[in-house]
């Protein structure tokens, strides 16, 4: 299995914009970059509680804390990743096409 992991900063979790380019942009390229570079599939792409409940990470849940603020799951999360791996990614210039 291959599994990498990185944190997301938290606030009180109500700032819209850094959820929006912080965590749905920047988190998600960065993921699908990280997919693509290392071969890691979509099914291997958790939050650290899903990692904790297969022994693999310490039992705190971000990102899922921004994502029920805003009404989302990891399975959004999963699919905008899905959706940046269709589109192309280019990490280098923080845009994708």
């Amino acid at each position: 299995l291959r599994y990498i992991g990185f944190e997301i900063c938290e606030d009180n979790l109500h700032d819209k914009a850094y959820f929006e380019d912080a965590v749905m942009d920047k988190a998600v390229l960065l993921t699908a970059y990280l997919c693509q570079e290392f071969g890691i599939t979509l099914d291997n792409v958790h939050d650290h509680s899903e990692l904790s409940s297969m022994g693999l990470a310490s039992n705190h849940a971000d990102i899922s804390h921004w994502l029920k603020v805003y009404g989302l799951t990891m399975d959004d999360f999963r699919a905008a990743v899905a959706s940046a791996l269709v589109e192309g990614i280019d990490v280098r210039t923080d845009t994708h096409p």
